[in-house]
């Protein structure tokens, strides 16, 4: 179960920081105009888009977390899916009545789902919540005059012959949908609830250019009972995911409390460095995580290659999965990618 919980909120780490908001109090009419709430919603989606860094991120991420999903495969479908629910626009402060958005969204289809962002969540009152499904997300959310929301990432494979084509579920006590996947490449729905509530849903396949890719796992290794400095070893694999070398380096915490690390691997002869990476890293947020302790975290950073084209890129992982926290040897997985142009364009 805790392995579970970990793999499920580190998708969200540090998402309670939101996707950007820009929103204006307007007055509101007794009866909905449906054109007006559309309009309102657009802005309010367009407003709250994730950045590419944000995308690109989460992408990484879902990667880690199943090496099955090679997000440079084919095969692979990616939405971006974001959904808005509450009263459309946002009104001045009144929390009279509240109602219940708690919910969840899923599509019944082989992949991952996951949180980007959320959208105006708050602290103690909103929040989301943990799931054994990796096509599936939950969260309970309650509005009044605001809105909350999700900006999600769907990736799915479309290898699987499928007896009935996948659809995409949005399941709340105040609304739902069923709509097909084949619908979701391009796909916008205002749903107008009651005088006070709407629901707002955009969908769009991302298309990424293949950009070189691998992995990387082996040890984590704390030297200190606190976790806060140690060393990692282990291989720098290729594409194919065979190995292509041994990879070492350490962890460390500064006297201000920011923490990084640095490392090698080498090819061929052992002597011969063939790239070196180096990135900050931090421990699982217990507060979103409270299985998760100090022995589960993430790192992130840069990489260049010193033999060949010398290549540069980015390398994404985590640690502490399966023994669990209070252990001194921990293992770790990542992934680490070229960097190339990475255009979040929309199917037309």
């Amino acid at each position: 179960m805790r392995k579970v919980l970990f793999i499920v909120m580190l998708l969200v780490i540090g998402a309670f920081g939101g996707c950007n908001r820009q929103t204006t109090p307007s007055d509101q009419s007794a009866t909905p105009d449906y054109g007006a709430t559309a309009q309102e919603a657009n802005k309010l989606l367009v407003a709250n888009q994730p950045t590419d860094d944000q995308m690109n991120t989460t992408i990484d991420q879902t990667a880690v977390l199943d090496p099955s999903l090679n997000v440079n495969d084919s095969m692979l479908a990616v939405y971006s899916i974001s959904m808005l629910w509450g009263q459309i626009p946002p009104q001045p402060a009144d929390t009279t009545p509240v109602f219940d958005w708690s919910g969840s969204a899923y599509v019944n289809g082989v992949g991952r789902y996951a949180i980007v962002c959320p959208i105006d969540f708050e602290r103690g009152r909103d929040s989301l919540v943990p799931t054994n499904n990796p096509t599936t997300i939950a969260w309970h959310s309650t509005t009044d005059s605001d809105v909350d929301g999700l900006a999600t990432l769907l990736i799915m494979r479309r290898d699987i012959q499928y007896i009935v084509e996948p659809h995409f579920y949005f399941n709340t006590g105040m609304a739902s949908l069923d709509i097909p996947m084949s619908r979701m490449d391009k796909f916008d729905t205002v749903v107008i609830v009651n005088n006070r509530q709407s629901l707002a849903v955009r969908s769009w396949r991302i298309i990424r250019p293949a950009c070189p890719s691998g992995s990387l796992n082996g040890d984590w290794v704390r030297l200190t009972n606190n976790g806060d400095s140690g060393t990692f070893n282990g291989t720098w694999n290729g594409p194919d995911g065979k190995p292509l070398g041994p990879l070492a380096g350490r962890f460390w915490t500064d006297p201000d409390g920011s923490r990084h690390f640095a490392g090698a691997w080498s090819a061929g002869m052992l002597t011969v460095i063939a790239g070196e990476l180096e990135g900050t890293w931090s421990f699982v947020d217990p507060s979103m995580c409270p299985m998760c302790g100090v022995g589960m975290g993430e790192f992130h950073g840069k990489f260049v290659e010193k033999l060949g084209d010398r290549r540069t890129g980015e390398v994404r992982g985590i640690f502490g999965i399966g023994p669990g926290p209070g252990q001194t040897v921990m293992p770790f997985r990542g992934i680490w990618k070229v960097n190339c142009l990475t255009p979040h364009d929309q199917v037309n």
